[in-house]
């Protein structure tokens, strides 16, 4: 993806010279405004944003996202909404199982490695190496 807008202004300024000193550098086009317009406009559902005022009057669209309310809170998109999953606990493994998000919490002690056992992720208990 591209991270200048298509069309830079900046660059035809400089590039640019008016006939006389009162003539602007450069005549902007409404077609390189409406390239950069669209380019800079964020694509996104319906349902996940809410149109608003912005200033000048004009209209604005406003992202719905849950601020969630502690550090390190993970968003995930469900395909039709934005939805906080709860903070992990130090150690634990985020795994999908059943269609759904959750943490598989790590052991308090011992030697464990990570596995699937019937399709569910899980710490599974084995020998330290020497």
């Amino acid at each position: 993806m591209p991270s200048k807008p298509p069309v830079d202004f900046e660059g035809l300024v400089r590039g640019s010279t008016g006939t006389t000193s009162k003539d602007y550098p450069y005549a902007i086009k409404a077609r390189d405004l409406m390239q950069d317009f669209v380019f800079a406009t964020l694509d996104i559902a319906e349902g996940v944003y809410t149109e608003t005022t912005g200033a000048g009057g004009h209209n604005q669209r406003r992202l719905n996202i849950d601020a969630g309310t502690e550090a390190n809170q993970i968003y995930i998109w469900d395909g039709s909404k934005i939805t906080v999953i709860a903070t992990p606990t130090e150690g634990s493994v985020l795994a999908f199982t059943g269609g759904a998000f959750s943490y598989v919490p790590a052991p308090g002690s011992g030697t464990h490695v990570l596995g699937a056992v019937g399709g569910t992720i899980q710490w599974i208990a084995t020998e330290e190496c020497a």
